[in-house]
């Protein structure tokens, strides 16, 4: 079975062996590093409610191609498809605004879209590195053969479930296939409430010293994406290419700079492509004491 099956159809296997006896999955790549603490923390922070579909997430990728066909990825911290919260449905905790889930508007729900849009805003990808929480509802909703969104001008019973898109050409990445199928279902990706910029921080400097000059303090992305103290794969980059003792530097000088921040940080991406298998146990063993211990 290619990895990416296997990837897209674990939500609803695990749904299955467990029989719905859950309230939140965790869903991330085999080099995603979980703070369970972090992830509970940040659950009553933002009380979600776990019977509807959600999928949360701050780490998100917006993939979208020129008409010659050269591709773009911007990294985005919110979903910006969702639609704006009804009136009252969200609340204040921990003195930050609790977010509401993120529905699509109907009309970006409808139809196929390519693996890199030539037209339109592209397509919203949550990266798998960061990982992803799935509520209990969503997961529901898609074991249960529930039919998408259906193609204008196509009856609902031709319309695709989540196992025929599962099992679809559409890419060879387990997360893009994933969100394809959510964006079918009407469900985009909401963010957590995000962590207040402590104003004992220059968050340039930060930046700067984490990512290094030319990418926190130079394009400013990394840096605006520290600013807003993003709780998935905070510390980490799209498709970081780093090596292990970099990254591993890296998380630590973050718990030097902003403990508060590392302490919230639900999740951490260590690649374990090409690397010394050895040495990578070693670096995933210190990080997680760092996020558990900090």
């Amino acid at each position: 079975m290619p990895s990416s099956l296997r990837h897209v159809l674990s939500p609803v296997l695990a749904h299955q062996a467990v029989r719905g006896r859950y309230k939140w999955m965790l869903l991330g790549d085999d080099d995603t590093i979980w703070s369970i603490s972090a992830v509970l923390r940040m659950l009553e922070t933002a009380q979600l409610p776990y019977g509807m579909p959600v999928a949360i997430t701050d780490f998100t990728t917006r993939i979208k191609c020129s008409p010659e066909g050269q591709r773009s990825v911007f990294v985005q911290a919110t979903d910006p498809r969702c639609q704006p919260c009804p009136a009252g449905a969200t609340g204040e905790s921990a003195g930050r605004r609790q977010p509401c889930p993120c529905v699509l508007p109907p009309g970006l729900a409808e139809g196929l879209l390519p693996e890199c849009p030539r037209e339109g805003p592209g397509r919203t990808i949550f990266y798998g590195g960061a990982g992803v929480l799935f509520s209990w509802g969503l997961v529901q909703q898609l074991a249960s053969g529930r039919r998408a969104q259906p193609e204008p001008g196509v009856s609902n019973d031709a319309a695709p479930n989540y196992y025929t898109i599962a099992f679809s050409n559409l890419s060879r990445f387990g997360d893009d296939i994933m969100s394809e199928a959510l964006r079918r279902y009407g469900v985009g990706f909401t963010s957590p409430p995000p962590m207040l910029q402590a104003a004992a921080l220059p968050s340039t400097g930060v930046a700067a010293s984490l990512f290094g000059a030319g990418v926190g303090g130079g394009s400013g992305k990394q840096r605006s994406l520290l600013q807003r103290r993003r709780l998935f794969g905070s510390f980490s980059i799209y498709n970081d290419k780093k090596s292990l003792d970099e990254l591993l530097q890296r998380h630590q000088e973050a718990a030097r700079l902003d403990p508060s921040h590392v302490r919230a940080m639900v999740s951490a991406h260590v690649r374990s492509r090409g690397v010394d298998l050895e040495r990578y146990e070693e670096v995933v063993a210190q990080l997680e004491v760092l996020m558990s211990t900090v």
